[in-house]
């Protein structure tokens, strides 16, 4: 049986009022972010999760 690695960061910079989950390198990951900065980090992520497969 596996046991899933779960780290959880809060940013400082804005009110976090978004918790944004992602997966990299077996290891998840839940971060608090503003609207605006969820908004960025998707923004960056887009142009490797157009070549991404789903599972």
């Amino acid at each position: 049986m596996t046991t899933p690695n779960l780290a959880h960061r809060t940013a400082d910079l804005d009110v976090a009022v978004e918790n944004v989950k992602f997966h990299l390198d077996g290891v998840s990951y839940v971060i608090s972010l503003s609207h605006q900065e969820a908004g960025e980090l998707r923004r960056k992520l887009a142009r490797y999760i157009k070549s991404a497969r789903r599972r």
